[in-house]
C-alpha cells in the first residue's frame, strides 16, 4: 500500500479560517447577533466577541443610517464589561451616545455606565449621571401613566426606579470622594439622597449611602440606625431567594459598619461572602481586620484574626493583587496581633510555608503596632 501524503496542517488551518470568514460572510447581522447575545448570556464571552464585531462590520457595510450599530455598540459594550476591559466598554458605550445623543434609542443605561466608566470622574462623571437621570425621570412619568391598567409594566417601573436610585447614591458618593471640597458637596449629598429614599423607603442601598452621609457628619447613632435597616430586608434571608445586594455591595456595607463599631455585624456580613466567594482577597482582609478591632476590645478572637489575614495574604500573592497598601495594612495587623504563623494552633508547617512567602516582618520595624488598628488604606476612604 503506497504511503498516504502527509496532512499539511498550515494548509488545513488556513482552509479552516476561510472557512469560518465564508460562513460568517454569508450569515446576517441579526443572526450573528442573536447568537453573539445568547453566548454573552452563556458566559461564553471569547466566542461571543468576535460574532458581535463582525455583526457591526456588516451593519457598517451595508446600512446608511448609523442607528443601525446600535444594537451591535450595546452588546460589545457589555461583552467587554464582562471581560473586564472597561476601556473597550467605555469607548462603545460613548460610540452609541454619539449616534443617539438624547438616548431615544438607547435609553438611560450607556450615560449611567459613562459616568461609572469615565476616568476623569468629579464633575464629568456627575454630567453622565445627570443625562441618565433627565432619561429614567421621562421613561418613568411614562410607565406610571400606563403601569396601574398592565401587571406587566409593574415590575419594569420597579426595575427604572431602582436604577434611578441606584444612580442618586452614586452621585451622593462622588461628592463625598472626588468633589467633597465643593461648597455644595453635603447639601448635594442630602438632597440625593432623600430623593432616592422618597422613592424606595427600603432600599439597602440608599441606606448605605446615607449611612455612609451621616458617618461623614459624625452623626453615628443615625448612621448605625441606617444600617441596620439596610440589612432588615436580607440578612436572614437564604441566599437562593436572589434578594441579596451585590457582592461589592456587601464588601462597602461591611467597611460601614466597622467604622461606626458595629463589628459582630460587619463579620456575619463577610463571613456569608466568603462562603460564596473564598477567593476575595478584600473579604479575608477585611474579616481579619475586623476581628483585630474586636480582639482591642478584650474579645478572644486573635486566633482566628491571624487566620483571616493569612488566607487574605495568601491569596493576595496567588492572584498577584494590585492594592499594596491593603497588603501592607494586613501585615501590620498580623504584628499587631502579636502572633507569629502557626501559634494560633493550626499546622505547624502550613505557617512556615506563610511566612517564608509574606514575610510580617519586612519594612516594619519602625511601625508602632499600638497603632495598627487606625491605619487607613485608600480602599477604606473611598467606599464605593
Amino acid at each position: 500500500m503506497a504511503k498516504s501524503k502527509p496532512i499539511d496542517r498550515g494548509k488545513r488551518k488556513k482552509r479552516k479560517t476561510k472557512a469560518h470568514k465564508t460562513e460568517y460572510e454569508k450569515r446576517s447581522p441579526e443572526d450573528l447577533l442573536f447568537e453573539a447575545y445568547t453566548l454573552q448570556q452563556e458566559s461564553q464571552l471569547e466566542s461571543a466577541l468576535p460574532l458581535a464585531q463582525r455583526a457591526l462590520v456588516k451593519i457598517n457595510s451595508s446600512q446608511t443610517d448609523r442607528k443601525a450599530q446600535l444594537p451591535a455598540l450595546l452588546l460589545l459594550a457589555q461583552i467587554f464589561l464582562d471581560l473586564g476591559a472597561s476601556d473597550e466598554a467605555y469607548r462603545q458605550y460613548l460610540a452609541a451616545i454619539e449616534i443617539d445623543s438624547n438616548g431615544e434609542n438607547v435609553g438611560a443605561e450607556p450615560f449611567l455606565w459613562l459616568a461609572q466608566l469615565c476616568e476623569e470622574g468629579g464633575q464629568e462623571s456627575i454630567s453622565w449621571f445627570e443625562k441618565g437621570l433627565t432619561i429614567l425621570r421621562e421613561e418613568i412619568v411614562k410607565l406610571e401613566a400606563t403601569a396601574l391598567a398592565r401587571d406587566d409594566l409593574v415590575e419594569v417601573l420597579s426595575e427604572k426606579k431602582q436604577k434611578m436610585v441606584d444612580s442618586l447614591c452614586g452621585m451622593a458618593e462622588v461628592y463625598m470622594t472626588d468633589l467633597s471640597l465643593e461648597p455644595t458637596a453635603e447639601s448635594k449629598c442630602e438632597a440625593f439622597v432623600t430623593e432616592a429614599l422618597l422613592l424606595n423607603p427600603d432600599s439597602s442601598t440608599a441606606l448605605q449611602t446615607l449611612a455612609n452621609v451621616r458617618i461623614s457628619q459624625l452623626r453615628y447613632d443615625e448612621a448605625r440606625s441606617a444600617l441596620q435597616r439596610s440589612m432588615a430586608s436580607w440578612c436572614d434571608a437564604p441566599s437562593e431567594l436572589n434578594n441579596l445586594p451585590e457582592f461589592s455591595s456587601r464588601i462597602s456595607l461591611s467597611r460601614l459598619l466597622m467604622e461606626v463599631e458595629m463589628e459582630g455585624e460587619a463579620l456575619a456580613v463577610l463571613e456569608r461572602l466568603v462562603q460564596e466567594e473564598d477567593q476575595s482577597v478584600e473579604a479575608w482582609y477585611l474579616g481579619g481586620w475586623c476581628q483585630y478591632l474586636q480582639s482591642q476590645k478584650g474579645i478572644d478572637v486573635k486566633s482566628a484574626a491571624t487566620e483571616w489575614l493569612r488566607n487574605s495574604l495568601r491569596l493576595y500573592e496567588m492572584q498577584d493583587y494590585e492594592d499594596i497598601r491593603l497588603r501592607e495594612h494586613a501585615k501590620e495587623l498580623v504584628r499587631g496581633l502579636g502572633l507569629d504563623p502557626g501559634e494560633d494552633g493550626s499546622d505547624g508547617s502550613d505557617g512556615d510555608e506563610w511566612e517564608d512567602d509574606v514575610d510580617v516582618d519586612d519594612d516594619y520595624d519602625d511601625i508602632e503596632v499600638e497603632e495598627a488598628g487606625n491605619v487607613m488604606p485608600a480602599s477604606m476612604s473611598n467606599i464605593s
